[in-house]
C-alpha cells in the first residue's frame, strides 16, 4: 500500500485477536518499554515513502525494538498501534 501525505493513515488497519486495530497518534502509545508496531515519514519526508517499525520507550526517547536493530533511535514516527498477535503453526502435510 502506497501513502501519501494527504491520505495518511486512512483506511489502514490490520486484523489483531478478532477485532480490527486502529493507528493512534504516536503522542498516546505507551510509554512503558513495552512493544509497539510504529509508523512514520522516512527522514521526516513524506515524499520519501513511509515504515513500519517495532517500537518501544527507552527512557526518553522511541528505539527500535528488534533483534535486527535494537536500540536504534526513531524520531520520526506518527502513529502507532499494539503489536498483532501472531500464531505459527507448522504446514500440516
Amino acid at each position: 500500500m502506497h501513502l501519501t501525505c494527504t491520505a495518511g493513515l486512512r483506511g489502514f488497519s490490520v486484523v489483531s485477536d478478532s477485532t480490527t486495530a486502529a493507528w493512534h497518534p504516536i503522542e498516546t502509545a505507551p510509554r512503558d518499554g513495552s512493544p509497539i508496531l510504529a509508523t512514520g515519514w522516512n527522514w521526516g519526508e513524506c515524499s520519501r515513502g513511509w515504515h513500519l517499525v517495532v517500537a518501544r520507550w527507552d527512557v526518553d526517547r522511541w528505539v527500535e525494538a528488534s533483534e535486527w536493530n535494537p536500540g536504534s533511535i526513531l524520531i520520526y514516527l506518527t502513529h502507532w498501534m499494539s503489536v498483532p498477535y501472531v500464531v505459527m503453526e507448522p504446514p500440516h502435510v
